[in-house]
């Protein structure tokens, strides 16, 4: 396992050494745009070089790997169709049209053009996927004002289960190196365990008036199970459900495995019902455990739109860890994408874990790879990158009837699509999900998923 704590998050989250190929890319209209979307195809995707080039002289005496991403067609180049989407003053209103091929495939900005080496505007089609440009014009939220899978192109042609984006550019790789036969293998496939720690013990430190409240709320459920282990943790003879930070991190040790919990830092709602931050129990728990492995911010269910709640929760993390914000996660995954991604980087945080679905497993954004969010209003990337998971425990737990054989089955079928890309596979669990008293044998398939072979 490498120690998030002692190596720079960069270092797992981007490759550090390049592959020595680099692309030359061709195109009348050289945009923000499009540098943002090269910059995740070329340099975090296909971990190599690119360069931009708007004078057609110029490019074609470049040697070695061409692409023309223009209206006309050139020779001894991979030809893309150039769609307008990518203009800058392309508004951000209407609905992108997709195609779904004979063969199956999931396509955006089709145009059919003869002797083109691809049949659709992938650089169009990859910006309007990572820049999340169907949130930003989505007028439907659920009860949590969440973007959820039901609105998503890819969920309606049920092509959420796959990284359709990292498969277009790995259509494009493989027309590159049967074309110029260049040196551009995929990069090593990579895992990341994270656990968002919503209530940080299930009994222990609570104080006796929560307690007994708890208690009551068991007996009237008839969770006599529940009861006596609340009192056997009071009483100070067993472990608390939830105190399974040393298991986990010694798993992940073992296991080869990157892990990174997020903490809840906020008591006082609803939504909001973690052990109070201030206690000794809460203090004692944070520093064991960023003295082991990473730990991230879980900004809680308000300060998803909330200036001021941010900026006191990430001050709050870095008096209890010595450490500002890298990483973050919205508690129940509220995010606004115009305004979140924003406050965010306000705050200094530099990675935000959010990008996912809470209902369904599934790649909110197409793709396995880190990428920067993209403001519209301003036609710029921020300086926070997205980092996002495919799958959510309560997906399988809380949203449906929890089955350990079809949620294994699930979880290692969306780990072999991400493979197949050299992507990144990211989990979300949660501290409850270990707890046989509460989630049963959640905590067997977390342990059977993540055991190294």
């Amino acid at each position: 396992m490498i120690d998030l704590n002692s190596t720079h998050i960069e270092e797992v989250l981007y490759n550090q050494n390049k592959y020595s190929e680099i692309v030359f890319i061709y195109t009348n209209n050289k945009t923000n745009r499009l540098n943002y979307t090269c910059d995740f195809i070329f340099n975090t995707v296909l971990n190599c070089h690119y360069e931009i080039i708007n004078n057609l002289e110029e490019f074609e005496r470049k040697q070695g790997v061409k692409i023309n991403y223009s209206s006309t067609l050139h020779s001894k180049c991979i030809n893309v169709p150039e769609h307008p989407f990518l203009n800058n003053a392309c508004p951000i209103r209407k609905q992108m049209s997709l195609e779904i091929e004979s063969n199956g495939s999931f396509v955006l900005f089709r145009k059919q053009l003869t002797d083109y080496d691809l049949n659709f505007d992938i650089f169009s089609a990859v910006f309007a996927c990572i820049s999340r440009y169907e949130e930003w014009i989505n007028p439907k939220f659920d009860e949590h004002k969440r973007f959820e899978i039901e609105q998503s192109i890819f969920f309606n042609s049920n092509y959420h289960l796959t990284p359709q984006v990292d498969k277009w550019i790995h259509q494009l790789r493989e027309a590159l190196i049967a074309k110029f036969k260049c040196n551009l293998p995929l990069q090593p496939f990579k895992q990341i365990s994270t656990v968002d720690l919503d209530n940080l013990y299930a009994f222990q430190h609570k104080g006796f008036i929560r307690n007994l409240g708890g208690g009551f709320k068991d007996l009237l459920k008839g969770k006599f199970g529940l009861i006596a282990k609340r009192m056997s943790v009071c009483l100070g003879m067993s472990r608390d459900p939830f105190d399974v930070y040393d298991l986990l991190i010694e798993h992940a040790k073992d296991n080869q495995l990157e892990l990174v919990f997020f903490y809840l830092l906020n008591d006082k709602t609803k939504f909001d019902r973690t052990l109070n931050p201030y206690t000794k129990g809460f203090k004692k728990n944070i520093d064991q455990v960023c003295s082991k492995c990473k730990v991230g911010l879980h900004p809680s269910y308000y300060a998803y739109n909330n200036s001021e709640l941010l900026k006191q929760e990430a001050e709050l993390f870095k008096q209890l860890t010595n450490e500002p914000v890298q990483l973050s996660r919205q508690h129940y995954l509220r995010f606004d994408i115009k305004l979140t991604p924003g406050l965010l980087e306000k705050n200094c945080i530099k990675y935000d874990f959010t990008m996912g679905f809470a209902g369904k497993p599934g790649f909110r954004a197409g793709t396995s790879f880190p990428f920067p969010y993209f403001n519209f209003e301003s036609n710029q990337s921020l300086n926070i990158v997205a980092v996002p998971f495919c799958a959510m425990d309560g997906a399988y737990s809380v949203y449906k009837a929890f089955d350990y054989g079809s949620t294994l089955k699930s979880l290692n079928e969306l780990r072999s699509e991400v493979k197949k890309v050299g992507g990144f596979f990211i989990t979300v669990f949660h501290e409850r999900s270990f707890s046989k008293l509460h989630y049963g044998r959640m905590n067997e398939l977390y342990f059977e998923l993540f055991r190294k072979p």
